[in-house]
């Protein structure tokens, strides 16, 4: 749920919303995690606008109040579909599918030799060349 749950009908209003309506709802779209954090007030500062313009957008969608947009986004915060827990969950599905497919992809075509592996590791050096200041350099 990428945005959180308002982000499909906010995108879909957008373009019919005034330019300070525009403002509140780029935020909610840009600070998911917010929305479910911070006070409706604290939002509006953020955003740039007057909190009267948080209730009027959650009005514009349907809602009572700005009090239903933030107990939607604390409820999705609290399922685990929004904020840190919803991302790294979302990081942790793609991660097994693509050990998955790496993992059926080696068992099904052999691996390729090293380009190095048929080569012989030389032996160590047994002498060493100790330099000394010739007379000539002082």
């Amino acid at each position: 749920m990428a945005g959180g749950p308002l982000a499909q009908p906010i995108v879909d209003a957008f373009d019919t919303l005034p330019p300070k309506l525009q403002l509140a709802a780029r935020y909610i779209l840009d600070r998911p995690d917010d929305v479910a954090l911070l006070s409706m007030r604290e939002q509006a500062r953020h955003a740039g606008v007057p909190p009267a313009t948080m209730t009027r957008l959650a009005q514009r969608l349907g809602l009572d109040g700005y009090d239903a947009v933030r107990a939607l986004y604390a409820g999705a915060v609290r399922d685990g579909t929004l904020g840190f827990a919803g991302k790294a969950g979302v990081q942790v599905e793609a991660q097994k599918l693509r050990g998955e497919r790496a993992l059926a992809a080696s068992t099904t075509s052999p691996r390729p030799a090293s380009r190095n592996a048929s080569r012989p590791v030389p032996p160590a050096s047994s002498s060493i060349t100790v330099l000394s200041p010739s007379s000539d350099s002082m």
